[in-house]
C-alpha cells in the first residue's frame, strides 16, 4: 500500500519533471552533424591615422 508521504513525493517529482520537460528538448535533440559550425572572425584595428590625410596628393591614384 502506498503511504501519503510516498504519494506526495512521487507526485511532486512527476510535476517537477513535467514543468522542466520543455527545457530538456534542446539538450536531447540530435543535431544534423557532429562537427562544430565554422566561423570567421575578422578583426580590424586602426591606430587612428587616416591614409588620405597622411599621403601626399601626388601619390593619389586619380
Amino acid at each position: 500500500m502506498t503511504t501519503r508521504r510516498q504519494f506526495l513525493k512521487t507526485s511532486a517529482l512527476g510535476a517537477g519533471t513535467i514543468a522542466f520537460a520543455p527545457s530538456f528538448d534542446s539538450l536531447l535533440a540530435a543535431t544534423g552533424s557532429t562537427e562544430a559550425p565554422r566561423r570567421f572572425i575578422f578583426i580590424r584595428k586602426s591606430n587612428g591615422v587616416r591614409p588620405n590625410e597622411v599621403a601626399l596628393p601626388s601619390f593619389n591614384d586619380k
